[in-house]
């Protein structure tokens, strides 16, 4: 038998680590803006340097920035001015403000030695921002012939600085105007350019959009100043209303109600638009159209009286809105689209598909919206209203207790306030958390040592004063059963009155205001507030003659005792 012959082993081919890319350095010079503010120093850099760390490698190498207090264009020569530069390490740096003619000045200077960097092959682009190319005077005159001399690419904004610049031979590889951009969108469309010319991969680097279910209770904690605003303004127009006889006063009210029907929609879709792009103002633009186009929807096939059928509706048309509008700013700034173009695009169709969505929710919304509204306002006609009055005092406050406030109580208000007027829901969280939890750290304040019964003094005034803070009584009533039965038994004695008689006011105002907007229910609402606040105080103070409440000097470390020893050493 013939032996078997083996072959050789086969090798594995070499492999060769990739070949690295070129670091490239990159210049920015410009300005504050010629016709109108359109930037300052500190956002160009914050904006240039982050979408730099998606071309990696890439460093801002140089930047020479003029910030005026007013635009250049008609700007006087001893008007205020800044230059930036970055220093030694590459961050960026402020010279000693001056008029604008002697700041131009020192511009030029380092412009000159820009010049000289990008002659030397140490610049590989340009940036460009509302600069002052023209020659011979221009603060970024020199910079730019040398750039043209030594075949390096301009990318930038600025209309009349792109067109001098295009008009000196420059390789401009990118070309728009500055209207409708911001720092950001203008960082994003020059690395866009760059990525092209130099053939590198580039996604904006953005923060996570902030959108889906976990996001809709922010929104809704950023929606209630606007809500409890125009409610305010409302109840004081209509208050008005009776001692001015006009046709015109009665107008103004009708105008008013309207507007609140577009205006809480539409800044819910904002904010929730804002949240899911995290792109700035160009993603909270695109909200406003959405929700304001959900809401004229709203009115116009429900026939809708307030704004709260299209709420929901104008959340879901605020998160399409931002997510769309994040990927189409990446994806026309890909395609090369300029700046100005892009942000115009981009706004508009991402606001039409946010229609679209919020559209397709409206019906929902406005189901789910009118069956709330319903089972709310029949809770104030239900025979027995002072016993579910009393469940739902303590049911405010218990849920409160456990966290559950803003995912439960804080919709309901906005639901009920979305209606135009102030809210029954509104009135629970007044006196049933603000003016019980007045209560008890009053109490504590009478009571506890001086450190202590100061900031409990200040969290009574900050609960009757501005209508928040109700978390401060939490630890002292989880630490006694006695002030918490007390907090329990205000709360629901104030919420068998409160739902007995319908009163509807609103938390996150003064006590007194938010007693005088419950209009006809003003004095049951009062006499509320006033057993809510006592019988918490008097359980309070019971608890701690009981000694339930333990209030020595806070020392659970013994820090305090060491230092009275050393003291005393």
């Amino acid at each position: 038998m013939t032996a078997r012959s083996v072959s050789p082993p086969r090798l594995a081919p070499a492999r060769h680590p990739p070949p690295q890319k070129k670091l490239l350095r990159l210049a920015l010079v410009g300005s504050s803006g010629g016709s109108t503010l359109r930037g300052d120093a500190r956002s160009e850099y914050d904006a240039v340097t982050a979408q730099l760390s998606a071309l990696a490698p890439a460093q801002l190498s140089a930047m020479i920035y003029v910030e005026a207090a007013s635009p250049l264009d008609h700007a006087a020569r001893s008007d205020e001015a800044v230059l930036y530069e970055l220093d030694a390490a590459g961050r960026l740096a402020q010279s000693m403000p001056g008029s604008l003619g002697v700041i131009n000045s020192r511009a030029r200077v380092s412009d000159a030695a820009l010049a000289e960097r990008i002659l030397l092959g140490e610049i590989d682009c340009l940036m460009l921002v509302s600069a002052d190319v023209l020659a011979p005077a221009g603060a970024a005159a020199r910079s730019l012939a040398a750039a043209v001399a030594a075949a390096v690419p301009a990318v930038g904004t600025g209309g009349t600085g792109l067109g001098h610049a295009a008009r000196a031979g420059a390789a401009v590889l990118q070309l728009s105007g500055s209207v409708s951009t911001s720092p950001h969108t203008r960082a994003i469309a020059m690395a866009a350019a760059l990525a092209r010319r130099f053939e590198r991969a580039y996604t904006p680097p953005l923060p996570p959009a902030d959108a889906g279910a976990r996001a809709v209770l922010p929104a809704l904690d950023a929606l209630l100043p606007a809500v409890v605003s125009l409610g305010l303004v409302q109840f004081l127009l209509k208050s008005l209303l009776p001692f001015v006889r006009t046709a015109a006063a009665g107008w103004l009210f009708q105008l008013m109600h309207l507007l609140s029907c577009l205006l809480v929609p539409t800044a819910a879709s904002a904010i929730a638009s804002s949240r899911a792009a995290q792109c700035g103002e160009g993603g909270m633009l695109a909200g406003v159209l959405a929700g304001g186009m959900t809401a004229c929807a709203a009115a116009s096939l429900l026939s809708a009286a307030d704004a709260r059928p299209a709420l929901a509706a104008a959340l879901a048309a605020g998160q399409a809105s931002g997510l769309v509008y994040r990927r189409a700013l990446h994806a026309s700034h890909t395609l090369g689209i300029p700046a100005t173009a892009s942000t115009l695009l981009t706004q508009g169709g991402a606001a039409c598909c946010g229609t679209a969505c919020g559209l397709v929710a409206l019906p929902v919304s406005a189901l789910l919206a009118t069956l709330c509204s319903r089972l709310i306002d029949s809770l104030v006609g239900w025979r027995r209203s002072w016993v579910l009055g009393a469940a739902l005092g303590v049911g405010t406050k218990h849920l409160s207790m456990q966290g559950y406030y803003h995912s439960i109580l804080l919709p309901l208000i906005l639901l009920e306030m979305g209606g135009g007027s102030f809210a029954l829901f509104g009135a629970l969280d007044c006196v049933c958390l603000c003016v019980v939890c007045a209560g008890v750290c009053t109490a504590i304040g009478l009571i506890a040592p001086p450190a202590e019964a100061k900031a409990n003094m200040r969290a009574a005034r900050i609960n009757l004063l501005c209508g928040d803070y109700v978390e401060a009584c939490y630890p002292y009533l989880k630490r006694s059963s006695i002030a918490h039965i007390s907090a329990l038994a205000g709360a629901a004695s104030a919420g068998s009155i409160i739902v007995d008689v319908g009163a509807r006011s609103s938390a996150y105002l003064p006590l007194p205001i938010a007693i005088v907007v419950a209009a006809q229910s003003m004095v049951p609402l009062a006499a509320a507030c006033c057993i809510a606040f006592g019988i918490p105080f008097g359980g309070t103070l019971w608890a701690a003659r009981l000694g339930e409440l333990n209030l020595p000097d806070f020392d659970p470390y013994g820090y305090k005792e060491r230092m009275r020893l050393a003291q005393e050493e």
